[in-house]
C-alpha cells in the first residue's frame, strides 16, 4: 500500500474524536515499512454533553492542545464522524452493473431509512454477491450521516486552522488498517477487529481491506459506568476517576507511596464493576457470535478463531477475559507501528492516517 511513498512526502494527521477522547497520528516512512511521526491523546470530560457547543469548544481545544504537543508537520488532515452520528444499515439489492449500483442504493436508503437524499450524505461497501434462497443478491452497508452534521465537523476542523483531505468512515479506516497489518500467512483468513470503545463498541470482520461485515452496538464503557452509578449512587465521573486506582487483582491498589491493602469501599466497588461488567461482556458476546453466525452463513467461511482488540476496554483484562472465555474466542492485543506509543486507542487514528490521495473514496462509493 505504502510503497510508493518517499521521506519527503507530507503525510495527512488522522483525528480520531471519541467521547473520551481526541486522538491524532500522523506517520512516515521507516525504510520498507510505515511508522508513527507524532501522535497525541487529549481526555474528554465525560460530562460533556454529547452534542453541542460546550462539546464544540472542548474538542477544538483538545485539538489545538494535540497539535501543539504532538510536534505535527502540516494542517492536513483526514477524520471520521463521531460514532454515534452514523447511521449503519446492511441491505440486500438484486445484482446489476456497478453503474447502476449508486443510483439503487440511494432509492433503497430513501425507501427503508425514510432518509431523503437532501438531508444526508451517503456511502456504502459493496461487500459482493450472496446466496439468499435460489437468488444471487448484492449485499450492501450502507452509511448515512446528516449533512448538518458533516458541515459541523468540517467547520470545527476550519476553525482548528486544518484542512480536510476527507471524512471518512470508521469501517474503511479500520479495514485499511488490518490489511496493513494482514501477513501473507494469514492470506485466505477473514480478520476481525473488535473496537471496545467508550459510547460504542464496533464489529468489524474484513479481508485484505474489504468491509465484509461491521456491526456498531452499544455495549460499551459507558453501559458499564451508568450501571455502576445507578448501583452505587455515585456520579459517572467519580465511578470513572474510582475504577482507575482499582487494582488488577483485586486485592492491591497502587498508592503514592506505594502498593498497600486495598481501602474501604473498594472491594465492593470491584465486586459491583465485576457484575457490571459480566452484563455488558454478556451482551456484547451475544452480538459477537450473533455476527459471526451470519458472516459463516453469507459467504460461506470458517468462523475466525482470533480477533484483534482496540479501544479503550481494551485496557481492562477483566473485561477481556469475560468475552473470550464466553465467546471462545482468542482475543490479540493490536499490532503496534514502529514508534507507536497509543497502542490501545490510536487504530482508528492510525487507519485514517493511512489513507491517501491514491486512496481516495469517491461520493458515494466504498473504500
Amino acid at each position: 500500500m505504502f510503497k510508493h511513498l518517499t521521506k519527503t512526502s507530507k503525510y495527512p494527521i488522522g483525528i480520531d474524536i471519541g467521547a473520551y477522547a481526541v486522538r491524532l497520528v500522523q506517520l512516515e516512512q521507516c525504510g520498507s515499512e510505515v511508522g508513527v511521526a507524532a501522535s497525541s491523546e487529549q481526555a474528554l470530560d465525560l460530562g460533556l454533553p454529547e452534542h453541542g457547543p460546550v462539546r464544540e469548544k472542548c474538542v477544538a481545544e483538545a485539538i489545538h492542545l494535540g497539535m501543539a504537543e504532538g510536534n505535527f508537520k502540516g494542517n492536513r488532515v483526514v477524520t471520521s464522524i463521531p460514532a454515534n452520528q452514523v447511521i449503519y444499515k446492511n441491505i440486500r439489492i438484486p445484482v446489476m452493473p456497478a453503474n447502476e449500483l449508486k443510483a439503487a442504493v440511494a432509492w433503497e436508503a430513501a425507501d427503508r431509512l425514510h432518509l431523503s437524499p437532501d438531508d444526508v450524505q451517503l456511502q456504502y461497501h459493496n461487500v459482493g454477491e450472496v446466496r439468499q434462497g435460489d437468488e444471487n443478491k448484492q449485499e450492501i452497508i450502507l452509511l448515512a450521516v446528516t449533512k448538518k452534521n458533516i458541515s459541523e465537523h468540517v467547520a470545527l476542523l476550519t476553525e482548528c486552522n486544518l484542512t480536510p483531505l476527507a471524512v471518512e468512515s470508521a469501517p474503511s479506516a479500520l479495514a485499511r488498517w488490518a490489511n496493513y497489518h494482514q501477513s501473507g500467512e494469514e492470506s485466505d483468513q477473514a480478520i476481525v477487529v473488535l473496537d471496545l470503545g467508550y459510547d460504542t463498541s464496533k464489529i468489524l470482520i474484513c479481508h485484505h481491506g474489504r468491509v465484509l461485515f461491521y456491526k456498531q452496538i452499544e455495549s460499551a464503557g459507558r453501559q458499564i459506568n451508568q450501571d455502576l452509578a445507578g448501583k452505587l449512587d455515585m456520579s459517572v465521573a467519580d465511578i470513572d476517576q474510582s475504577r482507575i486506582k482499582l487494582p488488577e487483582d483485586g486485592n492491591k491498589i497502587d498508592t503514592d507511596d506505594g502498593v498497600s491493602d486495598m481501602k474501604p469501599g473498594d472491594a465492593t466497588l470491584l465486586r459491583t464493576l465485576n457484575e457490571s461488567m459480566r452484563l455488558v461482556a454478556d451482551e456484547l458476546t451475544r452480538e459477537l457470535n450473533l455476527c459471526l453466525r451470519y458472516y459463516g452463513v453469507t459467504f460461506r467461511g470458517h468462523r475466525p478463531e482470533h480477533a484483534c482488540v482496540t479501544g479503550g476496554m481494551s485496557r481492562e483484562p477483566m473485561f477481556l477475559r469475560m468475552i473470550q472465555e464466553s465467546s471462545g474466542m482468542i482475543l490479540n492485543v493490536a499490532p503496534m507501528l514502529n514508534n507507536q506509543n497509543l497502542q490501545h486507542d490510536s487504530i482508528l487514528a492510525s487507519g485514517l492516517a493511512m489513507r491517501l490521495p491514491s486512496h481516495s473514496i469517491q461520493g458515494g462509493q466504498a473504500a
